[in-house]
């Protein structure tokens, strides 16, 4: 939830802090951005903690794909990140 007083949120949701941004109006193509940010999301708790997958670890779930589309999301919004400060 954003703190609407100093534009603070308190979620560790990347795709929640998207969608609830106080000026998402000014955001271009608001879904794809929420889209990619899910996908950052889901990476959240199963790849920093060994015991957040029932039975595997990180390692034997995740590849070279996963990453590579992991990279692109995160590539995207930084990019659309720095867009939107640089105009504002």
């Amino acid at each position: 939830m954003w703190n609407l007083v100093d534009c603070r949120s308190r979620s560790h949701s990347v795709k929640r802090l998207i969608v609830e941004f106080p000026h998402k109006a000014n955001l271009p193509d608001l879904d794809t951005l929420a889209e990619k940010a899910a996908l950052l999301d889901k990476f959240y708790i199963p790849t920093r903690y060994p015991n957040g997958l029932p039975d595997l670890t990180p390692g034997q779930i995740y590849g070279k794909g996963d990453a590579q589309g992991g990279i692109e999301a995160a590539e995207t919004l930084v990019t659309e990140a720095r867009k939107y400060l640089e105009g504002h």
